[in-house]
Formats: structure tokens, sequence, C-alpha cells
């Protein structure tokens, strides 16, 4: 499992089985939890040496 923390708040939390099937679950400050997405499989990438380039990505989000 790896976490991390966004803006608002959320906490992101990515599982991967032994098998590669994934799992992006976010839960919100007051503890609502919701399911981002799933898949398979999960592939891990080296990053480039290219230290200056970042990659960012906002995605908005509804869950009741």
């Amino acid at each position: 499992m790896n976490l991390a923390l966004d803006a608002n708040g959320n906490l992101i939390e990515f599982y991967r089985s032994k098998k590669g099937r994934w799992t992006v679950l976010v839960v919100s400050p007051t503890g609502q939890a919701c399911v981002l997405s799933t898949g398979d499989p999960w592939v891990t990438l080296t990053p480039a040496n290219d230290t200056t380039s970042k990659v960012c990505a906002t995605r908005q989000m509804v869950c009741q």
C-alpha cells in the first residue's frame, strides 16, 4: 500500500495485489471513502533522469 495526501486533505490510498490488480481509494477528511479506480495490470515505471520536468494532474470527483 502507498499513501498520499492531496491539497484538499484527502488521503489517497493505492493498493496492489501480488497478481497485479490495483485499486485507488480516496478518504475525505470527514472519513467518507470512495473507490476512485481499479485495474489490471499494475505497471511500475522508472522515472526519467530529467528532474526539471514535472507532471501534474487534477481530478474532480463526487462521492455520495
